[in-house]
């Protein structure tokens, strides 16, 4: 089963930045090496940089697939726009749908 809950404190923020480590160090690590990814990760996924990020009005929710974290989506409201910032699944839960589902996530403003 497929579900999505609000990122609501720092065990959240945790498991976040543990899913952006894992992802980004596989995908990115060849495309723009170990350094940048580091950099990056530190920059945007870390645990103070999503608190950071959520004071500031992103929403982050974490894609849960049989109740374990796979992913995670972030949005922000833009002048009356819904952007999306960042939308990640687990290189082994592609294709199951995950990515559709939190694409689907209704969203009260």
């Amino acid at each position: 089963m497929i579900d999505i809950r609000d990122a609501k404190n720092k065990e959240d923020y945790n498991i976040i930045s543990d899913l952006g480590t894992i992802i980004w160090t596989k995908h990115y690590t060849p495309i723009i090496g170990s350094e940048q990814v580091i950099y990056m990760l530190n920059k945007f996924q870390s645990p103070t940089a999503i608190e950071a990020q959520i004071k500031e009005g992103y929403n982050y929710f974490i894609l849960l697939s049989d109740e374990r974290p796979v992913g995670y989506l972030s949005v922000i409201e833009k002048e009356n726009t819904l952007f999306l910032s960042k939308i990640y699944v687990l290189e082994e839960c592609r294709g199951q749908g995950i990515g559709k589902f939190g694409m689907g996530f209704p969203r009260e403003p």
